[in-house]
């Protein structure tokens, strides 16, 4: 991997993950307040590294004006129990 990852951000990616796989198309809005993400930019980065470090897809529709998971890629997603939320 190109950079190391924290804990808490192994969380936020795992997260991401679960709350894109749950939903069909899901806008900012949403994933920032599901996600509890400090900002658009933060989210944006994550994305950002998802995409290069683990070849995730998650394609944005103009239509919907939201996100769409496409393919998990090398991410494994691991199911969060009520807790660990």
């Amino acid at each position: 991997m190109p950079q190391s990852l924290s804990s808490m951000r192994i969380k936020r990616l795992n997260s991401l993950l679960t709350v894109l796989s749950n939903d069909s198309y899901i806008t900012l809005e949403e994933l920032l307040e599901k996600v509890k993400y400090p900002s658009a930019r933060a989210l944006g980065r994550d994305l950002q590294f998802l995409r290069k470090a683990f070849n995730v897809k998650i394609t944005y529709s103009r239509h919907f004006h939201a996100y769409h998971l496409i393919h998990t890629g090398d991410f494994v997603l691991r199911t969060l129990s009520s807790k660990e939320e």
